[in-house]
């Protein structure tokens, strides 16, 4: 008689947790659906992206947005947290965050600082209680004169790839989002080159990466670094066999 109770227990766990994995499956593909279905491309620009969740769902979001006949709107945003919480707060993020206004006759480009006033403000705003914080970083790209305006809020700054030069672009300051309602988000403005590689990350790379101390991004800078070598393309590939091949990285 035990033996066949915990059997029916068993079998009850098994069916709950095959449930759960249902519901956490659908929950990943509802949040692939507000990333990207294609990359946009404007003239001679390249743009690659890499996109691993270290579990079901994540935490981090991204967009690349055609504002534009000339303009390149890229956004990478880390709420903080993990599991479902932080993927259902990642939505409301991408959402909330404004790049294009839109009138009768005419459109306006948001600048970048002003799209994080508006997002910490909806952050701050829409709590209900329970404090959300994300970090985040709002680059607006002129693809003809190649001026890039970049805002950040508490992210891990953007590295330019100049040659053998890895420039932190740390003059793009601002706090976290969906602390105080009445922080400033400075645009810093920069001019990029032909032959430049911008990049965008969070630091989700300490999942793959477990040794040492996670907050020294010294082990990432020198993998970044080989991004310099070879087609934009080719480098990502890189990039993915190095973090297939970390003792943090999952299946």
């Amino acid at each position: 008689q035990e033996v066949s109770i915990t059997r029916r227990q068993h079998g009850g766990l098994a069916g709950q947790m095959d449930k759960l994995d249902e519901e956490l499956r659908l929950a990943a593909r509802v949040q692939r659906e507000f990333l990207p279905t294609q990359v946009p491309q404007i003239g001679d620009i390249d743009i690659q992206v890499m996109f691993r969740p270290a579990s079901y769902v994540s935490g981090d979001i991204y967009d690349i947005q055609r504002l534009d006949e000339d303009h390149l709107g890229l956004w990478i945003a880390d709420v903080v947290g993990h599991g479902v919480p932080a993927a259902l707060m990642t939505m409301f993020v991408k959402r909330a965050l404004p790049t294009k206004e839109v009138h009768a006759n005419h459109y306006r480009l948001v600048p970048p600082h002003e799209a994080m006033t508006r997002l910490n403000h909806e952050m701050v705003n829409r709590s209900s209680g329970t404090m959300r914080f994300a970090t985040a970083c709002y680059a607006l790209l002129n693809c003809r004169t190649c001026e890039l305006q970049v805002s950040r809020a508490g992210h891990p700054y953007p590295l330019l790839l100049r040659g053998e030069q890895s420039i932190d672009l740390t003059e793009s300051d601002g706090p976290m989002l969906g602390v105080f309602d009445d922080e400033v988000f400075p645009t810093a403005r920069y001019q990029l080159r032909p032959g430049d590689r911008l990049l965008l990350y969070s630091d989700g790379f300490e999942t793959a990466f477990p040794d040492g101390d996670s907050h020294d991004l010294t082990r990432f800078k020198q993998e970044f670094a080989q991004l310099n070598v070879g087609t934009v393309k080719q480098a990502m590939a890189h990039l993915e066999e190095v973090i297939d091949a970390q003792p943090g990285s999952l299946n």
